[in-house]
């Protein structure tokens, strides 16, 4: 494990509470929090490994979001930080179950 990756581990759970979610950006993540953004090279999925289960949900393909972060959702989208992000068609079962939408 390299140690951008294990720093970057660590400063994730560091700032659960604050973390909005992970985003996407190719071969990069960025991690956003209430105070800063951290972006290191590592996939979406290698982080989503890492991350709790229960305290997070990957709803799209370049998206990972902290659930007691979403402000409101439907069925096909969730707002965080009075942004829209998109559910992808193949994460909406999960996320369905997760937050309750059946």
């Amino acid at each position: 494990m390299s140690p951008n990756y294990q720093l970057l581990i660590h400063q994730t759970q560091a700032v659960l509470h604050t973390n909005n979610g992970v985003e996407s950006l190719k071969d990069y993540v960025k991690v956003v929090t209430k105070t800063k953004n951290i972006i290191t090279k590592q996939s979406i999925a290698s982080l989503e490994e890492a991350l709790l289960t229960a305290a997070f949900i990957h709803i799209h393909r370049s998206y990972i979001v902290a659930v007691n972060k979403i402000e409101s959702y439907t069925s096909e989208l969730i707002e965080i930080t009075k942004q829209e992000l998109p559910i992808g068609r193949m994460y909406r079962l999960q996320v369905t179950k997760v937050l309750n939408l059946d």
